[in-house]
């Protein structure tokens, strides 16, 4: 992770990968793309989990999984 690195919500991420307009249909499969991803923050309790995602981890996951790269 990088010093004062930005932190994405589920949410952000997914108005910012898919639109503004059709973020809901694409929230539950980025949560679970996310839940256990190497670097990210839960921030919540073990039953209500709230996932703050560095900016690293979101593009390392962007490119693994819409682009098709691998590390």
């Amino acid at each position: 992770m990088l010093p004062r690195e930005r932190h994405y919500t589920i949410r952000q991420l997914a108005e910012l990968w898919f639109s503004e307009t059709n973020w809901k249909k694409f929230y539950h499969t980025l949560r679970r793309w996310f839940l256990n991803e190497p670097g990210v923050i839960n921030a919540g309790t073990n039953k209500n989990k709230h996932l703050l995602i560095p900016e690293s981890v979101a593009e390392r996951v962007y490119r693994r999984r819409m682009i098709g790269v691998r590390p």
